[in-house]
């Protein structure tokens, strides 16, 4: 470093390097990274060290640290491109098992557990769920309709309220992927003609897919997706894949509510939407299609506080790095945009 002066630091909670000591030489600035790993729960777990054109420090580090725990494996190796731009010449990076750090065993697991949460209303137990929505959203459970006020990761508790309502069982915000050409091979084959029959269906699955083109007929899901169902109940069907569905869902409720006096939404993913709308069907159109053309941040999608809980070591990231994920790399909304500018030819025609 300038004038023999060593930074150590580590990741802050928005993903930029956290400056906690200014040591005078390199011996001191090693003396300060080990003792920063002691805070930190290390305790002789798997130690990875990575340098950039400084190889003697990593020796010396990996000494310091077999001095006190002489059973520890120490990994040393240099850098890659990307992390060379991070430690810069003569930088060391430094990672811990993280199964040590977490102190779970499952840290390592290839594939998820589920977990299960207790669903509490004020201090009754009324059920539990496997990944809980976030708060705000709606849960069928116990035979009642309860709101989400608060979800406890750490103590694995859902905090509701008992309201009026009907809604679907809650699976989970993303119960599967299911890819958007599924949806409109399963809509091409509602609007196919009646006697365009697959030979390897039994007699009683060609009835009723025969019935099914017959109510899409009557329906017009041919012809536009927005189906108004009588006084100000509307149903939506947007042939969506289930990332696709959810970023539609989210640009619905939190973007376009207000404007088209939307509640109420009851949502099966990823088939249909039903809700109750004030405004009409042309102005849905024209709404939700100027929602999806000025959506330039995908946080924006966002609940707010919201931190969802989708990948398996979401827990040990930062919030906002999670939210970012979720939003820019789990929500499909360039597949959404797509869909709605589909629907801008609606607005002329009605």
């Amino acid at each position: 470093g300038v004038l023999g002066i060593c930074v150590v630091g580590r990741a802050s909670d928005v993903g930029t390097l956290q400056p906690m000591h200014k040591c005078r030489g390199e011996k001191r600035a090693l003396e300060a990274n080990l003792a920063e790993m002691k805070k930190l729960g290390y305790a002789g777990g798997k130690v990875g060290i990575s340098h950039c054109l400084n190889e003697a420090a990593a020796q010396q580090l990996r000494a310091m640290i077999l001095a006190e725990y002489p059973d520890a494996p120490v990994v040393i190796e240099p850098c890659g491109a990307l992390c060379s731009f991070y430690a810069e010449r003569g930088g060391l990076i430094v990672g811990v098992a993280g199964e040590r750090i977490t102190s779970n065993f499952k840290f390592y697991a290839v594939f998820q557990e589920n977990e299960e949460y207790s669903v509490r209303s004020e201090s009754q137990e009324i059920g539990t769920l496997v990944a809980p929505p976030p708060a705000g959203e709606k849960i069928a459970i116990a035979g009642h309709v309860w709101v989400v006020d608060e979800v406890d990761r750490k103590r694995h508790i859902v905090y509701c309220t008992m309201v009026k309502g009907k809604v679907p069982a809650y699976f989970g915000d993303v119960p599967g992927d299911i890819n958007t050409v599924i949806l409109e091979r399963m809509r091409q084959v509602l609007i196919e003609p009646p006697d365009t029959i697959y030979p390897y269906l039994m007699h009683n699955a060609v009835a009723r897919l025969r019935q099914a083109r017959v109510d899409a007929a009557v329906m017009g899901l041919a012809d536009r997706p927005l189906r108004h169902l009588g006084g100000n109940m509307w149903a939506l069907f947007p042939w969506l894949g289930t990332y696709a569905f959810l970023a539609l869902k989210r640009l619905l409720l939190l973007r376009c509510a207000p404007m088209l006096g939307l509640k109420g939404m009851e949502a099966c993913s990823p088939y249909y939407m039903a809700f109750r709308m004030e405004a009409d069907a042309a102005t849905f159109y024209r709404t939700v299609a100027a929602a999806a053309h000025d959506l330039t941040d995908p946080l924006t999608l966002m609940y707010p506080d919201e931190v969802p809980d989708f990948n398996k070591y979401d827990r040990f990231l930062p919030p906002q790095l999670v939210r970012k994920g979720f939003a820019c790399g789990v929500l499909d909304i360039d597949g959404m945009r797509a869909r709605v500018r589909e629907w801008e030819r609606f607005v002329s025609e009605l």
